[in-house]
């Protein structure tokens, strides 16, 4: 019947028996209205033929014929026509955000023994949920929205249907340096709207730098799209042991027992600290941290070693834990020393010849690492010339003093060398990096000195009162400050003899000696050993170091350690004395060679912030040329770049130049002159400083998880948590919000077919064929 009719009206797809196919009408027409059409219709039909002149069953075959007509007419006139109704449907999506910053290189994900990267978990997790979505799935489209500190769409092949989820898809690289959930899941809001989201999925181990804002979570939740978080890496606490920094002197000399510095964090008992020279791959010193070890703690832990060769060498320091360690690559450190070959250039002066001087003086003398000008300074400005390096007398000129590394002042007064010696003295310390010794006495030193030039260079106040002989007895004990910088190893091991701090011995008491107290420490002062009074117990400070200017001065409180030769020969005098002027002469050679000091502030700054890089020049010849700028060099120390800097005379004329750097990423600068009017003499090495820029948000600061602020994310937004190696049942608990969307429908009109006009035309024809067949026309 319906092919019939579809043949009738030439109909072709919209026809009648089609699927989903109706007949409507163009202006449809109401139902009282149709009860009306049709009596009226019947009514004018008949009252047409009523008193028509024929048979009864003549009119009413007319009048249904003209009955007929009146309602086809007016059912042409609605317009009736078959109609198919059309839909589109819009998938829903499922944004996931993929986090990529660098704590994902964590490997904690897994089980012990099997330990893998969180980005390696997020990975597998995130082929799992593609995979339980399938090729097929034409009602679901999935965003992938990677982030960090910032976030950005991970875009997949164009010619791709955007409605078939990928098979695969190349994640980027994860080596953000922060990560901020907070603005990744508002962005999953702006992408959200006006569309329909089954969900968002949240992967990351969730330490972030902000939070999700209420008005996110409100967003969310008011639309009804839950957070589904993925936590990644391991929920337990695994230990991490992080060297936070390592630092060693720039330059030294080849004979030096150098401290390189090492603080750390997290080290578990039993963890193995190295210091290995690049070059030949030696360890030089190790220490294995105990369970009492305060290095565990965050105190900084002193390496001592011996220069394992002349020039630039590379130190690698690497921590070795006993068990499972969070992140690895925090586990290492280096830095660079400069190993030279000359002897320390000493000069000794004193006021009468003490058993301290004696001894010294004799100890310089036979050290071949130091070159030594020893002079009594007597009261008639007599001068008695000693050491192997014999001067004529006193230096007169910047240039005489500029000789020496290391000063030694005795006990003298200060008039015997006069107001302008002691001014070029203290200029020497404090430009040329030169270091000063003060040796204690009864007499003048440091009593008289609290007034003169050099009182600034003195690490304690030293008025008329300040400073008195001591009347006891005392032992000396060396502190935890002069242990990290490598001075006073006095035993085999590197260590402070028990039987120094033994008054039994007879031989470790010191009988003359200063008494001071931890009130006449000016604040820049640092204790490098201590008197333990023999009678009370007291303790108190007895050799004092402060910093200067580019160099540093010390005063040892006492001048008798002479007497450490009855114990055991010469060895604990020379252990005191020569590593202590080593170090302190080391200062100068950073000043020395082109006749400039380099200088950084601060000197572990972060990312993006100013740094002022300082050159202090101290050649006259360089300064006679009035150079406009000097040329300073920032190189990373992994070979990635480098920046020329400009710096400029802050005064005309002045010694001092400066510019402003700012580092733009992470990591170890190495800044060197690179001027042709500071270039180093042969053997000498350019002024430079190193720099330590770290990062403002510090990935690896914090390398713990957080799977609680995820859970509190799903919680607030009615989400849920999914384990990663159970991604797979999340597709089946996602709301399907597919939206159909109704289009404009296929439509096929019946009132214009040839069949209807014939029809209507039959119907005409026949009744006033009949109306002539009845003789009414």
């Amino acid at each position: 019947m319906n092919a019939l009719l579809n043949g009738l009206f030439g109909l072709d797809g919209v026809g009648f028996g089609a699927e989903g196919v109706s007949v409507e009408l163009a202006t449809p027409i109401p139902g009282w209205a149709w009860a009306l059409i049709l009596p009226l219709a019947i009514g004018l039909a008949a009252a047409g033929y009523l008193a028509a002149p024929v048979t009864r069953w003549r009119r009413v075959g007319l009048g249904a014929v003209r009955a007929s007509t009146l309602l086809l007419l007016a059912l042409v006139l609605a317009g009736p026509r078959l109609v198919r109704p059309n839909e589109r449907v819009e998938p829903d999506r499922l944004i996931v955000l993929a986090d990529r910053s660098a704590s994902l290189s964590i490997r904690d994900a897994g089980t012990p023994g099997s330990r893998t990267t969180r980005d390696d978990e997020l990975r597998t997790s995130l082929g799992d949920l593609l995979e339980a979505i399938g090729p097929d799935g034409t009602d679901r489209v999935v965003d992938l929205i990677g982030f960090d500190g910032r976030s950005f769409r991970i875009e997949r092949d164009a010619s791709a249907d955007e409605r078939e989820p990928p098979a695969s898809v190349a994640l980027p690289e994860a080596g953000g340096e922060r990560t901020l959930i907070g603005r990744a899941v508002a962005r999953a809001v702006i992408e959200s709207a006006g569309r329909p989201v089954a969900g968002v999925v949240l992967m990351s181990d969730g330490r972030s730098a902000d939070a999700v804002s209420p008005a996110t979570l409100r967003s969310l939740t008011a639309a009804g799209i839950g957070v589904f978080a993925v936590p990644l890496g391991s929920a337990e606490s695994i230990d991490d042991a992080r060297l936070v920094r390592v630092s060693a002197p720039s330059i030294a000399f080849e004979q030096d027992r150098v401290p390189v510095t090492v603080e750390v964090d997290g080290a578990a008992a039993g963890t193995l600290v190295e210091v290995v020279d690049q070059t030949s791959g030696r360890v030089l010193a190790s220490k294995r941290l105990d369970a009492s070890d305060p290095a565990r703690s965050g105190e900084p832990l002193s390496l001592p070693i011996s220069p394992p060769g002349l020039g630039e060498r590379e130190l690698l320091v690497r921590l070795m834990p006993p068990g499972e360690d969070l992140i690895e690559q925090n586990n290492a450190g280096r830095v660079r020393v400069t190993f030279v070959d000359r002897p320390v250039r000493v000069l000794y002066l004193e006021g009468y010849p003490r058993w301290e001087y004696r001894y010294l003086k004799n100890l310089l003398v036979r050290e071949p690492s130091i070159r030594a000008s020893a002079m009594l300074v007597s009261n008639r400005r007599e001068y008695l010339q000693e050491g192997d390096a014999p001067i004529a007398t006193l230096p007169e000129s910047p240039e005489d003093w500029a000789a020496f590394d290391v000063v030694i002042l005795g006990d003298l007064r200060p008039e015997l060398l006069g107001e302008r010696r002691l001014a070029q003295l203290r200029d020497h310390v404090a430009e040329r990096g030169a270091g000063l010794i003060w040796i204690a006495g009864e007499g003048p030193t440091p009593r008289e000195w609290g007034d003169s030039v050099l009182a600034s260079l003195l690490p304690v106040s030293a008025g008329s009162e300040g400073v008195g002989v001591r009347r006891s007895s005392v032992t000396m004990r060396r502190t935890d400050a002069a242990a990290r910088r490598g001075l006073f190893a006095l035993d085999a091991a590197g260590g402070w003899p028990a039987a120094l701090e033994d008054p039994a011995t007879g031989w470790s008491l010191l009988r003359s000696t200063v008494e001071l107290s931890e009130s006449m420490l000016k604040p820049t002062s640092t204790v490098l050993a201590e008197a333990i009074d023999e009678a009370s117990g007291d303790v108190s400070p007895l050799v004092v170091s402060m910093r200067f200017g580019a160099g540093r001065s010390v005063l040892v409180g006492t001048d008798e350690t002479w007497r450490y030769r009855y114990a055991s020969g010469e060895g604990l005098t020379e252990r005191f004395w020569v590593p202590l002027i080593r170090s302190f002469g080391r200062e100068s050679l950073s000043g020395r060679g082109s006749g400039a000091v380099l200088r950084v502030t601060p000197e572990r700054p972060s990312v993006s912030s100013p740094v002022r890089v300082e050159l202090s020049v101290n050649d006259q010849d360089v300064l006679d040329r009035r150079p406009s700028s000097i040329s300073v060099v920032a190189r990373w120390a992994d070979g990635s770049g480098q920046t020329r800097l400009v710096l400029s005379p802050e005064t005309s004329g002045g010694r001092r130049f400066a510019a402003t750097w700012t580092p733009d990423r992470a990591g170890t600068a190495l800044l060197s002159v690179d001027d042709v009017l500071l270039a180093p003499a042969p053997g000498d090495e350019p002024p430079r400083a190193t720099v330590e820029v770290v990062a403002p948000q510090d990935e690896f600061l914090d390398p713990r998880t957080d799977h609680d602020a995820l859970a509190a994310i799903a919680s607030a937004t009615r989400g849920s948590v999914v384990r990663a190696d159970a991604i797979e049942s999340l597709v089946e608990r996602l709301p399907n919000r597919a939206r159909r969307i109704p289009i404009a429908p296929d439509t096929a009109s019946l009132w214009d077919r040839p069949v209807v006009l014939i029809t209507l035309f039959a119907l005409l024809v026949g009744e006033w064929l009949g109306r002539r067949a009845c003789r009414l026309i």
